[in-house]
């Protein structure tokens, strides 16, 4: 296989995509950066997404195999490639004009850098943006934050082909997760990140996932970290964020769970989260960081954390009750959400004042 300098390889995974695809190819064909080829991995769809696909012609190639998950789609498409540059597009998201284009153009000016991100927005299933605003905005040698956590929604993603094959390309274990896990990989064979302050693509979020899914998003990612923290010759610089790393994996799975009205499952990830850092009861930050994931995506800003504190805390008040495992730590939680109840009162005043202060 030739690679070709400067080409991007737009690699577009798609299962039963068929309804938003027409949409994400329109916005990859209609990138100005001058050389992008565009390569739709067929995942074993029962719908009419190759259909939808093939109508493109020789503008889209399009691929097949039988369902083996998006790891496995996004290597076939990358296997058939040739860009120097490879870009993640699933079906449902789309790019903006000059997405590719400043991306490119970043990443040749820093030869240092492995990957490129820019910002995005959320939008809903009809395509309409969404409130929530914000970015990381971070560069460099990303590994130790992306431990705590995805950082970037693929869309958002430009790779050099080297930093994507050194790392082994996506691991057909994981059927979700699995640009986490390729982030983590690249990062930990070097690769340095750069940031296009813009939002350049839409990130598409769909209605609540299902409790199965949720499950299984957050026992591939204790899995991940499991391989990840096992290597005897990991630096110990990361191996002190092996507890936090699970922490917060365990409080993101507790408030999606929550959100999904999945109890059982929300309580014995927060236990575990306690269990590992009994602190955290008296950590008003932690508290704070557990409401905003209470709520929607797409809908995560502090605004909306004020404006529906009670309706939050009610949520978490009971849970903090029922994983206690003792008298002192209710005790300790119940003051600790008191404290937070407080200064998000004070917020929401504050907030009014200076409402009612422009509007005079």
């Amino acid at each position: 296989m030739t690679v070709v300098p400067g080409r991007v390889s737009v690699l577009v995974p798609c299962h039963n995509g068929a309804r938003y695809l027409g949409e994400a190819l329109d916005s990859a064909l209609g990138q100005t950066h001058g050389d992008v080829e565009i390569l739709v991995a067929d995942d074993g769809s029962t719908d009419t997404s190759a259909a939808v696909a093939r109508a493109y012609g020789p503008r889209v190639r399009c691929l097949a195999q039988e369902n083996r998950g998006p790891s496995a789609a996004r290597n076939l498409a990358l296997g058939a490639s040739t860009g120097e540059y490879v870009a993640l597009l699933d079906a449902d998201d789309r790019f903006h004009p000059r997405k590719l284009a400043r991306q490119v153009e970043l990443l040749a000016a820093r030869p240092d850098a492995g990957a490129a991100y820019c910002g995005w927005r959320f939008i809903d299933a009809d395509g309409d943006e969404l409130p929530e605003r914000g970015w990381p905005r971070v560069e460099g040698d990303l590994l130790p934050q992306l431990l705590l956590g995805n950082l970037f929604h693929p869309v958002s993603v430009v790779l050099r082909r080297e930093v994507v094959e050194r790392a082994g390309g996506f691991d057909e274990r994981w059927r979700v997760n699995e640009d986490w896990a390729l982030f983590l990989e690249a990062s930990r064979q070097g690769a340095r990140w750069v940031c296009v302050d813009e939002a350049l693509c839409d990130y598409r979020l769909h209605p609540g996932q299902s409790h199965q899914r949720l499950a299984l998003v957050h026992a591939v990612a204790l899995e991940i970290l499991e391989r990840f923290f096992a290597d005897p010759t990991l630096p110990a610089a990361l191996r002190r964020l092996e507890p936090e790393a699970y922490e917060q994996a365990d409080l993101r799975a507790a408030a999606e769970f929550y959100a999904a009205d999945a109890q059982v499952d929300g309580d014995r990830a927060l236990a575990r989260a306690i269990t590992r850092r009994p602190a955290i009861l008296g950590d008003a930050a932690f508290a704070l960081r557990l409401l905003r994931m209470l709520l929607p995506d797409g809908h995560r800003s502090r605004a909306a954390v004020v404006s529906q504190r009670r309706r939050l805390l009610a949520m978490l008040r009971p849970a903090l009750v029922r994983v206690a495992r003792s008298p002192a730590e209710r005790w300790r939680g119940r003051a600790m959400l008191l404290r937070l109840a407080l200064r998000l009162r004070w917020r929401a005043l504050t907030r009014g004042a200076g409402a009612v202060s422009r509007a005079s």
